[in-house]
């Protein structure tokens, strides 16, 4: 017992209980044994901390069993640390139960813990009290035991010995993976994540698995796979990548041949390393001053806001990633301008083809050919200084006025004309053409599915004709032309079937429907009855918003079916007292002339 601290040369355990307090944590946790296969290291920190502004401590010694037993920590001596300079390891032996004053003939660790300077009795600081171990392989409890030398006065001469005893536990080894770290291959222990490009990066790892295998992002064959803990890629990665490690309790699972539903397990960490100087393909490429290239520039997006001069071909995006481009300055392009996505572009002179795949926004731009899946002007396209000696091709516009011409190809919108009037015509169409079969050549509207709208407007749709909409039906002797009913009024019809009950029904219109119904009193829907099986007769005896009532003539009690036919004033909005009404005209059209706002 020589070597403990001074004047603490008494029993391990006192009977005076510790003034500090104390807390563990430990890695892993709980602490797991070693197997026959691996070794468990592991590292037990104790914190110590005071309670109170009047303790006082200048030594602490720690005691651990050592041995192959489940109540002992380690067949090794632990390795004994501290994280602050104002301590000091002063000395480890190795002493038996016996010569701790212990019960107990096993081998027990034994750690000093020295104060440096009388100052710094005062545990105004942090103290942590670390040991590294290596776990023996049997599971159980083993004892932690701490004795401090303290008091409540900072007076050295009065500090008396006083100790605790902790019991922690030793688990069977559980499969972890943790602590995944990158390096550089000359300093082992200082993590980073950011590397030179091309520079070798060092992967470390702890882990109880047996295998291992890492995965580089872009990459479906591992860059590593074996059983060590650590590997080294020696030639790095040119740009920001994230590798990803796989661990396993197994040999090569690629030499498996599973049977009777056998899956194997796997833990997964992930590690993202950045690149100083990386090999840049770019999404966004940004300009404020010139940019010149002597070959192709490819990207995913480009911004323009200066003068551009590429005398090689523009490609941004890809059919799998769209792109942008926007042009505010003044461009020229030698070859050919061709983005995967949309493009606003003004002042830009192409010597080949300017191609968008996407929609287009073009002003004061010359080229020699013209394709893209939507332009949108400001005025007409001659107009809006567009010219072209080949030709302009478009599978969708949008326009603010002018003259349009379409070759609608595709799943594209054709034709999309906006107008804040509500007085003038935003669009009109002619027909001087001659017609062919039963087609009008005015407007023709086709579409792949007769689900999908062939018209749609969210105002008035306007016949100058005397005819209402027309269809085809079909029919077993073929196509039969029919027409909407022509009534002067906005009208709602409904219908369905009831059948009496006792000589009487109630017919629910339904929640939407009856939104859509007028009923007031100096104007109420009309309801038509059929029946459909043998009875006096039929009659309304009452009718409300949502609701009408059916009875037999003659007080008959027959339970008969028959048919119903509502007619409605439609109302001018939702919950509106008041019908609505068609308007009185409509613009008229001379011969030879078109509908009034619609000039040449």
């Amino acid at each position: 017992m020589d070597n403990l601290n001074n004047s603490m040369d008494q029993p391990f355990l006192v009977g005076e209980a510790c003034l500090l307090t104390y807390r563990f944590s430990t890695n892993p946790a709980p602490l797991q044994t070693s197997t026959v296969q691996s070794t468990a290291a592991a590292v037990i920190n104790l914190g110590v901390f005071r309670e109170n502004s009047s303790i006082y401590c200048s030594a602490i010694d720690i005691a651990v069993p050592i041995g192959a037993a489940s109540t002992d920590l380690s067949e090794k001596t632990p390795s004994p640390s501290v994280n602050t300079g104002k301590w000091t390891v002063n000395s480890t032996v190795i002493v038996t139960g016996r010569e701790l004053g212990l019960d107990d003939e096993g081998n027990y660790a034994v750690f000093s813990f020295q104060c440096r300077e009388a100052s710094d009795y005062d545990l105004d600081y942090n103290l942590v009290l670390g040991l590294e171990v290596m776990v023996n392989q049997l599971p159980g409890n083993f004892e932690y035991l701490i004795r401090e030398k303290s008091g409540t006065t900072n007076n050295p001469n009065q500090f008396t010995p006083k100790s605790n005893s902790f019991v922690l536990m030793k688990s069977p080894p559980q499969f972890y993976l943790q602590n995944f770290i990158t390096t550089a291959a000359e300093s082992p222990t200082v993590p980073v994540t950011s590397f030179a490009n091309g520079s070798s990066i060092r992967f470390a790892w702890e882990s109880s698995g047996t295998f291992f295998q890492l995965f580089q992002s872009g990459r479906t064959e591992p860059v590593y796979s074996g059983t060590a803990t650590t590997c080294t890629l020696q030639n790095g990665v040119h740009t920001d990548t994230t590798f990803v490690l796989v661990a396993s309790v197994t040999a090569n699972p690629g030499q498996d041949s599973p049977a009777g539903g056998y899956e194997p397990i796997y833990l997964y960490d992930a590690i993202t390393v950045t690149i100083n100087n990386p090999d840049l393909t770019p999404n966004t490429l940004k300009a404020a001053g010139n940019i010149a290239s002597g070959g192709q520039i490819h990207g995913n997006s480009l911004v323009v806001d200066s003068t551009s001069v590429l005398t090689g071909a523009v490609t941004v995006g890809d059919p799998n990633h769209p792109a942008m481009v926007t042009v505010n300055g003044s461009g020229y392009v030698g070859g050919t301008w061709d983005v995967r996505g949309s493009s606003t572009t003004r002042n830009l002179t192409v010597s080949g083809t300017l191609s968008v795949s996407g929609g287009t926004v073009l002003e004061n731009v010359n080229a020699n050919v013209i394709s893209a899946a939507q332009v949108s002007a400001v005025g007409s396209l001659t107009a809006a200084g567009l010219s072209t000696s080949g030709y302009a091709q478009s599978y969708g516009l949008t326009t603010n006025g002018g003259p349009v011409y379409v070759n609608n190809v595709g799943n594209n919108n054709g034709l999309r004309v906006f107008n804040n009037s509500s007085q003038y015509y935003c669009a009109g169409f002619t027909n001087s053409a001659q017609r062919k079969d039963n087609y009008i050549t005015g407007i023709i509207s086709r579409v792949h599915n007769s689900k999908d709208y062939g018209f749609g407007t969210n105002g008035r749709c306007v016949s100058l004709s005397s005819s209402a909409l027309q269809t085809h039906l079909p029919t077993r002797h073929g196509y039969k032309v029919v027409t909407s009913p022509l009534s002067p009024y906005a009208e709602v019809h409904l219908n369905g079937t009831g059948r009496l009950e006792n000589g009487k029904a109630v017919i629910w219109i339904g929640e939407q429907e009856s939104d859509m119904v007028f009923h007031a009193e100096e104007a109420t829907y009309r309801v038509l009855l059929t029946p459909t099986e043998g009875c006096n007769g039929l009659f309304v005896s009452s009718k409300a918003q949502d609701c009408f009532t059916v009875e037999e003539l003659g007080q008959g009690r027959s339970s008969a079916e028959f048919d119903w036919f509502l007619i409605s004033r439609k109302p001018e909005g939702l919950g509106s007292g008041i019908m609505e009404a068609l308007p009185e005209e409509l613009p008229q059209m001379a011969d030879g002339t078109e509908p009034e706002g619609i000039t040449s």
